[in-house]
């Protein structure tokens, strides 16, 4: 199991992703002092993108419709006191770079300010690696090993774009 403090220097312990700019929610509710804008006008917002929301970068969009604890063949199975678990994701490329899905550019990050790795046995079908170009969608799970106490789960996806560096994202998981 890879279990890496988080250091947040300079970042509130809301802000984990500590970007300058902001994910953008589709669909997101306004704030309530703002006038509402259309649906199809993304809102600006510094909250993490929720199950169901959809996160936009410059480059891609992703969500996250489902997180579960995966069922393992026994010889996959983690150790004592830990728990395969899989966020099943979506994402699109939607600008003029190609975009790498892949699951090792995932991170899971706790209440207890540790981060996990993403791991190759877990839940099926797996994110397949690939090169996204605009249009083009993937799905898949991207698996963790975690403690089973974890809770306060956030993933964070920052795949790293020829050209244009690292555009990350973080979800609020339900756990």
């Amino acid at each position: 199991m890879n279990v890496v403090p988080l250091l947040l220097a300079g970042c509130s312990l809301a802000a984990v992703n500590c970007r300058p700019d902001p994910p953008v929610l589709e669909n997101a509710p306004p704030a309530a002092s703002t006038p509402a804008k259309a649906l199809a006008e993304p809102v600006q917002a510094s909250a993490l993108v929720g199950m169901g929301q959809r996160g936009l970068t410059q480059h891609y969009a992703m969500s996250f419709s489902e997180t579960k604890e995966c069922v393992l063949e026994p010889h996959f199975r983690p150790g004592a006191g830990l728990i395969k678990f899989g966020v099943f994701v979506n994402i699109e490329a939607t600008g003029p770079v190609q975009v790498p899905a892949n699951p090792f550019y995932a991170a899971l990050l706790d209440a207890g300010h540790y981060s996990y790795e993403a791991t190759l046995a877990g839940c099926q079908p797996a994110l397949r690696a690939s090169q996204l170009v605009r249009g083009q969608k993937v799905s898949g799970w991207i698996s963790f090993e975690i403690p089973k106490a974890a809770r306060g789960l956030r993933l964070s996806y920052a795949p790293l774009l020829l050209g244009a560096g690292k555009d990350e994202l973080t979800f609020a998981l339900d756990r």
